[in-house]
């Protein structure tokens, strides 16, 4: 059936056409701070996520959010194993993937029922 929303992508090696699904009932996460150049904790920052592959240099679905709480730290959970890039600032509000390129994004990799620990550079315009 289709999406709700209309949009179905699929895209296949025309040589070697294959589609997987990896399904998991322990998927990533990761965990971590944001911190300025004074190597502080910021409280209350954008940290956006992005599944990312670094081979075409492009973004592969929607891009996640959330803010550090009052110690500066961050969560995501639920996530596939794989590539994701990631950047916090207070500059952009929904980052397309040419602007997270422009941010430093830093690009990490997931796996399978890993809680990675990750520090994050508060990106700020000069």
């Amino acid at each position: 059936g289709e999406r709700a929303d209309g949009r179905n992508e699929v895209l296949l090696n025309q040589s070697n056409p294959q589609v997987r699904f990896v399904l998991s009932t322990s998927p990533g996460a990761i965990h971590g701070a944001v911190t300025n150049a004074a190597r502080e904790q910021v409280a209350g920052v954008p940290v956006f996520l992005e599944p990312y592959d670094p081979e075409r240099r492009l973004r592969l679905g929607e891009l996640r959010t959330t803010r550090t709480d009052i110690h500066g730290q961050f969560l995501f959970t639920g996530h596939a194993p794989g590539a994701y890039r990631m950047a916090s600032t207070f500059e952009f509000q929904m980052p397309d993937a040419a602007t997270m390129e422009a941010a430093g994004a830093l690009t990490i990799k997931v796996a399978e029922g890993v809680d990675l620990s990750q520090e994050i550079p508060l990106y700020v315009a000069h």
